[in-house]
């Protein structure tokens, strides 16, 4: 008998990823395993800053490199990435072409071909933060920063970055601040910077010469944002609703405040600025945007909710009222300058916590009481509601019905219908749960804040709490078999019971860092994994714990074992792996730059993170890279059927298109070896075929083609 089964053959997005290019339309190549989005598309990441080439062309800087193009302002993406692991703070494009990028790493960056590939221009060994850069033609050109706010941080180049000369400033003795946050050349000898410490900065003389000014001060702190108009006119903005104004090359300014709320910071807190010329000009604090016609005399404002709530970083509009703004995640851009459009994020960005595999079905619990739902290996969810409003903090499915999660608020839920309907079980706990295992619908183990620990054995209907010695928050909880099984929490806490969870001993773990998660791999062997870049393992029941060296010091969140060799650790944008059962640890990186809360292998080749931003990492085989190739397969269709299910000597399955014409079935071993070949006949509202495949057991790639048009996906064969 052979099963034949399709597997993952959803198109996400119209996104086309650069870096996925290099593949054919009628061939799979081997491919490197790495950590690629799941969700959001196409990237989880804060956006610091934005290169608006013309009406419809938008470049997109944050961090981890990031780098994003849009040719249709801000309707679909095609991603990029900078090679660097540094926050892409500012960039600058005098041409569609030719850019240059600075990096809170002290990092300069070049591309001459729309950001598609990058050169590495500069790099101070003493790690400056730059926070801008500007170029007034292709030579002349000035980044700014600071060095851990200690010092003003200006270098500037003649020759297009080949050469990058520290500018010799002067000292404003006693500035509680260090630090340029704004640099504009106006011409080729013209140039103008302002720092934290309240300071001016002009040259006119290309740099070499610098004049000072000392700013008024804002009474809720430094200034943030600046634009120049022209040479000699210029605005710079701060808390409190403060807009300085220039008419004389920065010699002396005019201190004005629009009527916004002192109390709301949402209104006060100016960050940006931005003058299409004298008279017409934005402002935007947190939540509102200002506009003035007459140069800063008046100022209307609107304080829309579609603007957002997010610190801006970077505000833009042009003659017909085309504007974009960016606050951390989120783009907003607006055709009429008053009503904005979310263009990114367009995924849940909810906190996603904790991840649960069964039946080829994953499940995740996050913020906002939501439980996300996959089907195809995480390249599609569904959102499934609870009855709850608060954090869920962890998960356990039994079978794709049946499940459990818990979380803030005395949270523990139950469902039997795999998310439909969920019934809300009484602790008679009030406080915050962080923890579940559960075996099976009946018998389950809870834990949270102040030593809780509370077991069921019928369902949830009651609920016996434990005896343990702590008042301790108990992060997490593992069994490895019916009755021994282990607690990690706040100050090095680790206990064990080996009773099913009704009595607990408290172990001495050796250290006072707080742990966060806990994962046995049978009765004796297990580990911890905590703050401080703490990794401890026991092989003795803990008895003892032995320390780990995982080469971080920062906090590391979850731990995951496929065996007694292949483990897992999640940091903040990192893995740790180990494949020699934790005596060696190897960090891999992610496109991600925020924590990473819990992490899921099913395979050494196979798994996911999830944490907060919404983010959804997979690692594996990226079979999907050619389906960023549009094809015309409708929506409620993406997923092909698959029956009879199992068959004995052939299968048919289903996928109906939109097109017509004649098409390929292509099957490849995962090395690229093509196998298996079979004429397809595309009918429009139609696509059904039987095939009669051959092969071996296994998981083998398939393609579906028409013209130059391509869909893949997976095959498994089951005899």
């Amino acid at each position: 008998m052979i099963e034949f089964l399709l597997l993952n053959c959803k198109i996400k997005k119209q996104l086309i990823p650069v870096t996925f290019l290099w593949l054919s339309a009628i061939s799979v190549h081997a491919q490197e395993l790495t950590w690629t989005w799941q969700n959001p598309f196409p990237s989880g990441n804060s956006h610091s800053d934005v290169a608006w080439i013309d009406d419809q062309t938008l470049y997109v800087s944050g961090t981890k490199g990031q780098f994003l193009r849009s040719a249709d302002f801000g309707t679909t993406w095609e991603t990029s990435n900078i090679p660097t692991t540094a926050r892409v703070r500012e960039i600058h494009f005098i041409n569609a072409s030719k850019g240059w990028a600075a990096t809170n790493e002290g990092e300069i960056w070049h591309t001459t071909d729309r950001g598609t590939t990058w050169t590495l221009q500069f790099e101070d060994a003493s790690g400056p933060e730059l926070q801008d850069i500007h170029f007034y033609d292709e030579n002349t050109g000035y980044a700014v920063g600071h060095a851990g706010f200690a010092e003003n941080v200006l270098f500037r180049t003649a020759d297009g970055g080949g050469n990058w000369e520290k500018a010799d400033l002067p000292i404003r003795a006693g500035a509680s601040f260090y630090g340029m946050f704004f640099v504009e050349a106006i011409n080729a000898d013209t140039v103008f910077s302002a720092g934290y410490d309240n300071t001016f900065f002009s040259s006119f003389d290309g740099g070499v010469n610098w004049d000072t000014t000392h700013l008024p001060l804002s009474t809720g702190g430094f200034y943030e944002g600046g634009d120049f108009v022209n040479d000699s006119t210029g605005f710079l903005v701060g808390p409190d609703a403060y807009i300085l104004k220039t008419v004389d090359y920065g010699k002396s300014w005019e201190t004005t405040t629009v009527n916004a709320d002192l109390d709301e910071q949402n209104e006060h807190w100016f960050s940006e600025v931005f003058f299409l010329n004298e008279n017409t000009g934005w402002v935007s604090s947190f939540g509102c945007l200002y506009k003035t016609a007459d140069g800063g005399v008046n100022w209307s404002r609107t304080c829309e909710g579609t603007y957002g709530t997010g610190r801006k970083s970077f505000i833009q509009f042009n003659a017909q009222n085309q504007g974009i703004a960016v606050a951390g995640m989120e783009i907003y851009t607006t055709n009429d300058g008053t009503t904005f459009d979310l263009v990114l994020p367009v995924d849940p960005v909810n906190t996603w916590n904790a991840i649960d595999e069964v039946a080829g079905e994953l499940f995740v619990s996050g913020s906002g009481g939501e439980v996300f739902h996959s089907t195809n290996d995480g390249r599609d969810w569904d959102i499934i509601s609870t009855p709850t409003a608060s954090t869920l903090t962890d998960i356990s499915f039994i079978d794709e019905n049946n499940g459990w999660v818990v979380g803030r608020d005395s949270t523990v839920l139950k469902t039997s219908d795999g998310g439909a309907t969920w019934q809300a079980l009484d602790t008679d706990y009030t406080g915050n749960f962080n923890g579940i295992y559960a075996w099976n619908n009946t018998d389950a183990v809870v834990v949270g804040n102040a030593g809780a620990v509370f077991k069921t054995t019928n369902g949830g209907t009651d609920w016996t709490q434990a005896t343990i010695d702590t008042e301790n928050n108990i992060n997490a909880v593992h069994f490895a078999s019916a009755t021994t099984g282990y607690v990690v929490g706040r100050s090095g806490l680790v206990a064990a019971t080996t009773d099913g969870g009704l009595t607990w001993t408290i172990q001495d773990a050796g250290v006072l860092s707080h742990l966060n998660d806990v994962f046995f791999i049978n009765e004796t062997t297990g580990y911890a994994v905590g703050n401080s870049g703490q990794i401890l393992f026991t092989d003795n029941g803990g008895t003892t714990w032995t320390p780990q060296v995982s080469g971080q010091s920062s906090r590391l969140n979850s731990g995951f074992f496929l065996d007694a060799n292949n483990g897992f650790v999640t940091g903040s944008g990192f893995v740790l792996v180990t494949e020699d059962g934790g005596l060696t640890w190897e960090e891999q990186d992610t496109p991600s730059g925020n924590s990473l809360n819990d992490i899921l292998f099913i395979a050494p080749d196979k798994g996911w993170a999830v944490g907060s931003n919404g983010n959804v990492l997979y690692f594996g085989e990226d079979l999907d890279a050619v389906t960023s190739i549009l094809f015309p397969f409708e929506k409620e269709s993406s997923v092909a059927k698959v029956f009879p299910n199992p068959v004995s000597y052939q299968t048919t399955f289903a996928l109906p298109s939109s097109f017509n014409g004649k098409g390929t079935l292509q099957v490849f071993h995962l090395s690229g070896q093509l196998i298996y070949t079979e004429e397809l006949f595309f009918v429009a509202g139609q696509g059904q075929w039987v095939v009669h495949p051959s092969l071996e057991n296994g998981v083998y790639a398939f393609q579906l083609m028409a013209g130059s048009q391509v869909r893949s996906g997976k095959v498994l064969i089951r005899k």
